[in-house]
């Protein structure tokens, strides 16, 4: 999600719950019993992982998971939970999880590598936020797609990300929450997703507050996504990256992110705890859900809630009809959807300070090619962007700058006040 409009709609603990699913998992561990996913508390709610590394040294090798998540579409069942150090998960295939392919909820010196993860309707890899400590994870040479939201969701602090093929994602290649520090994220390959890393805010309350991320991104190529590389977070670092083509192929979409539905025609025959899907419009992938909170006697819809975001090219026109659960009838009103507008840019620094951006290229791999915009763009939302060094990058045909400052929905050249900006080529 692009950095203006994305909020950690997960909440403390990735949401991951369900029921019966795979019949079908083999690995070099198999469980006792495969024939159901294993049951957890997270939160105080319960939670259906395929497989929990709970055991400090576990390790995975060779397995497949099929989530069946056609057959889950009102729960959510994830691939595997760790929360124990020093595993390894290698040479899987994860796929068709109505929940994350892969959830941290804590663990140090985990190594995920040369795993093959898609169809995800969420995150493939998602960590735990806050405070959390990673040390020693590493998450290496996997093949990451088709997921719903990000490809890869990282938290906490002290975790690699290194040598992954990241593509056709509708959210993006990888986001980390607010609050992240001391990462690196280094010769990835980012393809066709709406951004390519959004590395959010230093500090929470949506301000980068006063200390150093200690964040490092480097070597990575970042091709036709809307944004390449955003950060909101002091003193990251942005080296020898490859942007090009920024919103080649992308037009703006629409998801329920933040959004107000009413319930339009109650229907009959509904039960709390139904999910229900949206008929019409034009998605990207799945269409969004609707959970029934309430009802009445009769079984009608008094009160709905989001399930599933969705990502419409083309949203439903209202009122829109919902298929699935017990009744029928049932229709929701959404006075306006979000609409994830952009200005493609190769690099963004929103309101962070002491970032360096230097042997960067961003921009048009060719002149019949000018869909981004930007090369480097300062953004000034919370806090103005002060202290930054962005010298020694290319920044070839960008469409209207090769840098620029950005500020209440236009550009404004005095946002690069206070910045060191030189030798730059265009």
């Amino acid at each position: 999600m692009s950095l203006l409009t994305r909020r950690n709609f997960l909440g403390s603990v990735a949401a991951a719950s369900g029921l019966v699913a795979l019949r079908k998992v083999f690995g070099t561990n198999p469980p006792k019993n495969d024939s159901k996913p294993a049951n957890t508390m997270l939160n105080g709610k319960k939670n259906d992982f395929f497989r929990i590394l709970d055991t400090p040294g576990t390790r995975i090798s060779g397995l497949t998971i099929d989530g069946d998540a056609q057959n889950q579409n009102e729960r959510q069942v994830g691939g595997i939970l760790v929360r124990a150090d020093n595993c390894i998960i290698e040479d899987s295939e994860i796929f068709n999880c109505s929940g994350q392919g892969v959830y941290v909820q804590a663990g140090k010196n985990l190594k995920i590598r040369r795993c093959k993860i898609h169809n995800i309707w969420r995150q493939g890899i998602a960590f735990y936020g806050g405070t959390t400590n990673y040390s020693g994870t590493v998450i290496e040479e996997n093949e990451i797609l088709r997921t719903q939201y990000e490809a890869i969701q990282i938290g906490g602090h002290g975790i690699i990300v290194r040598g992954n093929h990241l593509y056709n994602s509708p959210f993006g290649g990888l986001y980390a929450l607010t609050g992240s520090k001391n990462f690196e994220i280094t010769r990835n390959l980012v393809e066709d997703g709406f951004g390519g890393f959004d590395l959010s805010w230093g500090e929470t309350n949506a301000r980068v507050g006063t200390a150093l991320s200690r964040r490092k991104v480097s070597e990575n190529v970042i091709l036709r996504c809307v944004n390449g590389i955003g950060t909101a977070g002091n003193g990251t670092m942005l080296h020898d990256n490859t942007i090009l083509d920024g919103g080649k192929g992308h037009q703006p979409t629409y998801t329920l992110l933040g959004v107000t539905m009413q319930v339009a025609s109650s229907g009959a025959g509904y039960a709390v705890g139904d999910v229900l899907s949206f008929i019409g419009g034009e998605t990207t992938w799945n269409p969004a859900k609707a959970r029934v909170e309430q009802v009445d006697a009769q079984g009608g819809i008094v009160r709905l809630s989001i399930w599933y975001l969705g990502c419409y090219t083309k949203a439903p026109v209202n009122p829109i009809r919902l298929a699935g659960g017990t009744g029928s009838g049932g229709s929701a009103q959404i006075s306006r959807w979000n609409q994830r507008l952009f200005v493609p840019n190769g690099i963004m620094i929103m309101d962070a300070s002491y970032c360096a951006v230097t042997g960067n290229m961003s921009g048009n791999s060719s002149p019949e090619n000018r869909t981004q915009k930007v090369g480097c763009l300062l953004v000034y939302t919370f806090d103005q962007p002060l202290k930054n060094t962005i010298v020694g990058n290319s920044f070839p045909m960008n469409l209207d700058y090769p840098v620029m400052g950005f500020s209440r929905g236009a550009y404004k050249s005095s946002v690069l006040t206070g910045n060191t900006i030189g030798m730059n080529a265009s």
